[in-house]
């Protein structure tokens, strides 16, 4: 093994937090009484932060739409569109 890959070994077994555990026996015979290993503890999850953005995103559409959906009733109740609407209807009665 090259000292460049032993180097970068030996700083990401620094970096991580460790436990020291005795020793286990090996097929060979046992292992030293006072020898220790190194074993590596998984990373913490990070806290779920996401699924609350998500929700606030979820409110702000729904903000939206009610506002588009005012905006279209307005459009609809225009008084101008109304008088359109009336002027059709007289028309096709009238035949």
């Amino acid at each position: 093994m090259s000292a460049r890959i032993t180097k970068q070994l030996l700083k990401a077994a620094a970096a991580t937090p460790v436990d020291v555990v005795p020793a286990k026996k090996t097929l060979k015979g046992q292992a030293k009484p006072k020898a220790t290993v190194q074993e590596v503890k998984k990373p913490k999850k990070k806290k779920r932060t996401r699924h609350f953005l998500e929700e606030a995103q979820k409110e702000r559409t729904n903000a939206d739409k009610t506002q588009h959906n005012l905006r279209v009733i307005k459009r609809v109740t225009n008084t101008k569109t109304q008088a359109v609407m009336q002027k059709l209807l007289q028309t096709a009665f009238k035949k």
